[in-house]
């Protein structure tokens, strides 16, 4: 890991990552983020925005695309919507002609290419990261894949004509579904069957995820001395999840037609799991950079600093191993609610006519519809660019914040009921389930990133 060499010591300038961000949800939150920076902070901050994608034509648009956007919202061409959990006794004040004029120059986006279904890849693009940027604040895991191949048709009018057509449009038992899928061989080179099977669907929505997280580390930590805030991490699961989805003996998903439900269970045990005391020496492991390819000298040039109420130790004390001053990041969990976007390959005259039933359900009570990717943002946004104030008030790191609306689309964050969780940990209290299987979770994950770990660490030594 190189010591980092752009904007070091920066703290007027606010670090974003976004995966998946070329398209539907995660195109969305890119330019929520980008809108509600340039709205609402003041005008000598900056916005660093480091937007993945799989290839570099998509990342050439997708800075094209956000640049547009840019160029619109100071143009005044784009209805300037903020969403405010509270909203505000004084709303911010439109910015002026002068301030709008410097929008471009407050937003740098500087794309790097990751493939979460790549496991060396991943570790390319975190070694990459740190070599560009000094920290991050947030990164917002949200890309994905869904697996499915199609439609049920029969199903999906049985389940019409029993359920109804917010059940049919909120939690299909429908789409088609092939068991088994697993990744490209990782390490090129290799023979075949020396490398396990990794699930395809639960690499991309949860390992890629995951081992990234851990090799950029050093970029979210935060020391003890005073600088800037403590960063986050957003998860973004999906509301259209119970536990049943998920077997611990299978929880890559390789053997169930549900792989992407059960990856999200996974999702929300690791992210919500991070909160309970009795996982926290597995939290503090999990945020220690131990990358084969990084020196201690490097992950001590990476450390970023925080101010700590409870600092007494030197910075030296800080950087050896884990240490208790470490601040690791704070995970939040999130969901889109129900949008239409691109992760289930339909026909376009039935994407039509299931955006009309989407309105319908909102219609008729659903309010989980938001139906838009804009709007589906809402929630990872709001987790993303809130006070810290706000969130410890709230509670919000052990609620899973989904993006909701009333019936006529005005937008909201609303608390997800999570099977042996409940709203709060309400649930977990009385039984200890939840707790008990995210110790179960987070130690097979993390058995298993470690394992990779050592796959490419051996296989890059050898190249």
């Amino acid at each position: 890991m190189s010591s980092p060499t752009k904007d070091s010591g920066d703290r007027d300038t606010l670090y974003v990552l976004v995966t998946g961000a070329n398209s539907g949800v995660g195109y969305a939150i890119c330019t929520r983020i980008i809108t509600n920076f340039l709205l609402t902070r003041p005008a000598n901050q900056h916005l660093h925005l480091i937007p993945t994608t799989r290839s570099q034509s998509k990342a050439i648009e997708t800075v094209e695309s956000l640049q547009q956007h840019i160029e619109a919202l100071a143009a005044g061409n784009i209805k300037e919507q903020l969403f405010f959990y509270t909203p505000p006794s004084t709303p911010p004040a439109s910015p002026t002609a002068d301030a709008r004029a410097l929008f471009s120059q407050r937003v740098t986006i500087d794309p790097i290419l990751l493939d979460l279904c790549s496991i060396p890849t991943v570790f390319s693009a975190a070694r990459a990261l740190a070599a560009s940027v000094p920290r991050l604040d947030v990164l917002i895991c949200n890309a994905g894949i869904g697996g499915w191949s199609g439609l049920d048709w029969w199903g999906a009018w049985r389940q019409f004509y029993t359920e109804g057509v917010v059940a049919l449009v909120g939690k299909p038992a429908y789409k088609k579904s092939t068991m088994g899928l697993a990744t490209k061989q990782q390490l090129l080179g290799g023979q075949k069957g020396d490398e396990p099977p990794l699930g395809e669907v639960f690499c991309a929505n949860l390992f890629g995820h995951y081992i990234f997280v851990h090799e950029v580390a050093s970029l979210l930590n935060r020391g003890p001395l005073a600088g800037v805030q403590r960063s986050r991490v957003v998860w973004c699961s999906t509301n259209q999840v119970e536990a049943r989805f998920l077997e611990s003996d299978d929880f890559q998903g390789l053997k169930t037609l549900d792989a992407y439900e059960s990856s999200k269970v996974v999702t929300d045990l690791v992210a919500i799991g991070s909160q309970k005391e009795e996982l926290k020496s597995r939290v503090q492991d999990f945020f220690t950079p131990t990358s084969t390819n990084d020196s201690q000298d490097d992950i001590e040039k990476s450390m970023v600093f925080v101010s700590s109420k409870d600092a007494t130790s030197s910075p030296s004390s800080a950087h050896s191993g884990r240490n208790e001053e470490t601040i690791p990041p704070v995970m939040y969990l999130s969901h889109p609610g129900i949008c239409l976007t691109s992760i289930l390959p339909l026909p376009i005259i039935v994407t039509y006519l299931q955006l009309i039933a989407f309105y319908l359900a909102r219609f008729f009570g659903s309010k989980w519809h938001v139906n838009t990717a804009h709007k589906g943002a809402t929630a990872p946004v709001w987790l993303a660019m809130e006070s810290d104030e706000l969130l410890e008030k709230v509670n919000a790191k052990k609620i899973k914040w989904g993006s909701g609306c009333n019936r006529w689309g005005k937008e909201r964050v609303i608390p997800t009921h999570m099977d042996y969780w409940g709203l709060e940990g309400e649930e977990d209290k009385e039984t200890g389930e939840f707790t008990e299987l995210a110790k179960t979770i987070w130690d097979k994950v993390e058995h298993l990133r470690v394992d990779w770990t050592d796959r490419v660490g051996a296989w890059e030594r050898k190249r």
